[in-house]
């Protein structure tokens, strides 16, 4: 993970001062290190950084305090609590004092409090929000519990510093003068001298302090060293959101999962990972594209080979619906839309509605039976065995219902800028990848076994029809042409007697039909259709008024009254006209 290390300013610094930075690409190693002000800080790499400010050993205090039970750290009453605890042993105000307990503090024990100047800190963390860097965490430049002390010169020859660490007791710090009168309140050593680092600046000066040589130690490796605290002074007031915490926490990790060195197995793990996914599911999805063509192709192939007239095939169950209902309208043979059939089924399913039909209208694929009376529950119980047959019951009609350019702008926008569009332009990538790689592979899975299933009860059918298509074509040689099935017919209908007459017009024949038997009705259609070949195309029929027969006088006489006329009950008669269509030539 890439850190960006800065020291915050002391008080009274200029408006807009100057940052000591350090950069460090992984964490451990400083890449680069000057000064700048705010809006020219470096940024943290193309992965997410964390921006971690230090403050100076000299702005901060440390307290030593007995927390009381029952109040959590973390409790929002931790901070009267401090105050209470700090008012006798701190010379300014507490309410203009910041405070942070160290991390790990628990109620009734004992802690490390970390005291500076409230307005300073919030300032300084402002005018770094205000400049588009936000403070990731703040940390201590020197903090209590070390184990064992070590000294540390810093500042320059003309301001040096002193900083000691794990001084008794507790391991306490202390910025002294680098002078004799401070050393010799430092403990004493044993056997072996206190461990000791300085900045180049002021190694001179340590050496000739402590009579010895010192170990250097840069300012940028002791930004970095500070870093790795676990303390954070952005506490109570001055802490982020939970929900920012979270954010950048994760951005932290995320970046050192790009960036980090010791990740670097793990991003290429991950990247073949992807890469096998995104192809498998590919491969799979093309699997599927090609057995789904395959089986379209069967479709059309049962279509050709028994239909090879038709070039042009668009849908190729529908075509082949059509053919065969050609095949069959001039072999005179059944189909399910036919009249006699609708009649049979809607017969054998409607007679427990216990009343009968005015009106019969038939046109192809239709039948409307009027004046039929249906209860909702012998409606109910009736569409499924219509179902089953291929039939529907549907509801009456009162019931239905360039380059340098974007270089310039991008050197221009402010970092809050650039990472928006960073965010916008991933995405959008984001989008891309998806639109083009997967979800073209995810559609195709998803919908191919519905496809599948389609296709086979497409194929299934095409099989039977083509089956029909074929015992349709062998028996072409046993139909009749026009004129014998015009004579076929009209022998038929002599048969109904003087109630039914033939009118022929083209292709077409009106048989009209006043007073007949509905008995003899279904026999005449089959015989029509084996006959003539001739498939009914429309009817229209509705039931005939009984007449009047008049009384015979012999009868009149034995009964002692006048002749009159009465309606003789007898069997059911229908009025009205059957269409057919005779065979071709």
């Amino acid at each position: 993970m890439s850190l960006l290390v800065l020291t915050l300013p002391l008080a009274g610094a200029s408006a807009s001062p100057d940052y000591s930075y350090t950069l460090s690409q992984d964490g451990h190693q400083a890449t680069r290190h000057g000064r700048a002000s705010a809006a020219l800080l470096p940024a943290t790499g193309r992965a997410a950084g964390e921006l971690v400010a230090v403050v100076p050993a000299q702005a901060l205090s440390w307290q030593r305090v007995q927390l009381p039970p029952g109040v959590a750290a973390n409790s929002p009453r931790m901070r009267t609590v401090l105050e209470g605890l700090l008012e006798d042993l701190l010379l300014d105000e507490p309410a203009r004092l910041h405070f942070a307990l160290a991390p790990g503090a628990a109620a009734g024990g004992s802690a490390w409090v970390a005291v500076c100047d409230r307005q300073w800190l919030r300032s300084a963390l402002q005018a770094l929000e205000a400049a588009g860097r936000p403070v990731a965490r703040v940390v201590p430049e020197i903090a209590p519990g070390a184990e064992t002390p070590a000294l540390h010169f810093a500042g320059t020859p003309e301001a040096p510093l002193l900083l000691a660490s794990g001084l008794p007791p507790d391991g306490a710090v202390a910025v002294l003068p680098p002078v004799p009168a401070a050393l010799a309140l430092l403990p004493a050593p044993g056997d072996e001298p206190l461990a000791a680092t300085a900045e180049p600046a002021v190694a001179a000066l340590a050496e000739q302090l402590l009579g010895r040589p010192v170990a250097l130690a840069s300012a940028g490796e002791r930004a970095l060293q500070a870093a790795q605290s676990r303390w954070d002074l952005a506490q109570f007031d001055l802490a982020s959101t939970g929900r920012t915490r979270i954010l950048r926490k994760a951005g932290g990790l995320f970046g050192a999962l790009l960036r980090a060195p010791q990740w670097r197995a793990a991003r290429w793990a991950g990247a073949l990972l992807l890469l096998a996914q995104v192809v498998g599911l590919n491969a799979w999805a093309w699997q599927e594209r090609t057995a789904l063509a395959t089986k379209r192709a069967a479709v059309r192939s049962t279509l050709t080979q028994n239909f090879p007239h038709v070039q042009v095939v668009v849908d190729a169950p529908l075509q082949m619906e059509r053919e065969l209902a050609l095949l069959r309208q001039a072999s005179g043979a059944l189909a399910p839309g036919d009249l006699e059939p609708m009649l049979a089924a809607a017969g054998s399913v409607l007679a427990a509605s216990g009343s009968g039909a005015s009106a019969i209208d038939f046109s192809p694929g239709a039948l409307q039976l009027r004046g039929l009376e249906v209860a909702p529950d012998t409606r109910a119980a009736a569409e499924g065995p219509l179902q089953a047959q291929g039939y529907a019951l549907p509801m009456s009609a009162a019931q239905d219902t360039a380059a340098p350019a974007w270089q310039t702008r991008w050197q221009a926008m402010a970092p809050r800028e650039r990472r928006l569009v960073l965010a916008a332009a991933l995405l959008v990538a984001g989008a891309l990848a998806w639109w083009l790689l997967l979800a073209p592979a995810l559609r195709t899975l998803r919908e191919a076994p519905a496809q599948h299933a389609q296709l086979d009860a497409q194929l299934e059918r095409m099989q039977a029809l083509a089956a029909e298509a074929r015992l349709l074509q062998a028996d072409a040689s046993a139909r009749p042409n026009m004129a014998e099935a015009q004579r076929a017919l009209q022998a038929a209908t002599a048969a109904l007697g003087p109630g039914a007459r033939v009118s022929l017009a083209g292709d077409r024949a009106t048989v009209g039909l006043q007073g007949v038997s509905a008995a003899a009705i279904a026999p005449w259609l089959a015989q029509v259709r084996a006959n003539a070949r001739s498939v009914p195309v429309q009817a229209q029929l509705m039931r005939s008024r009984p007449k009047a027969q008049p009384v015979p006088a012999s009868a009149a006489a034995a009964t002692g009254s006048a002749p009159s006329t009465s309606a003789a009950p007898g069997e059911a008669r229908w009025d009205g006209a059957v269409v057919f269509t005779l065979p071709g030539r």
